[in-house]
């Protein structure tokens, strides 16, 4: 719906511009080298002026139409860059928050697990220093 709406939004637009360039003005505009000039006949006809002027209308009400629709499409789709970049930063920090505390808890268990280690050595060292008949 998104991708119609702003192929049909670009169509219009452009077509609005050539309109507007055409259409004589006060200096004549575009449509003089059309063969346009006051009373005369361009390639459009000897009716110009009513001619462009209901499809300048036309195509501006169709502008304005898509405009609004792809404004209230994007607004439901995804949101402001803005925002999307600061949720994106926030996830980061509480990413790195998270793994910070994971590394200390991996390093308690691992400082846990050496001081384990190291009492089960001792006491098996001094188990072995004990003599054989000392555990009766």
């Amino acid at each position: 719906m998104y991708m119609f709406l702003l192929v049909i939004h670009v169509i219009v637009s452009l077509f609005l511009i050539f309109i507007i360039l055409v259409q004589g003005g006060k200096g004549e505009g575009l449509s003089e080298m059309f063969g346009g000039g006051s009373g005369q006949s361009t390639i459009f006809g000897t009716r110009t002026s009513t001619f462009l002027t209901k499809a300048t209308t036309t195509s501006a009400i169709v502008f304005m139409f898509t405009s609004l629709a792809l404004a209230l499409v994007s607004h439901k789709r995804a949101g402001s860059v803005v925002q999307r970049e600061l949720l994106k930063g926030e996830v980061t920090e509480q990413m790195q928050k998270v793994f910070k505390k994971e590394a200390k808890d991996k390093e308690t268990v691992s400082q846990d697990a050496e001081k384990q280690a190291v009492e089960n050595n001792q006491q098996k060292a001094i188990a072995d220093k004990e003599p054989a008949g000392a555990d009766k």
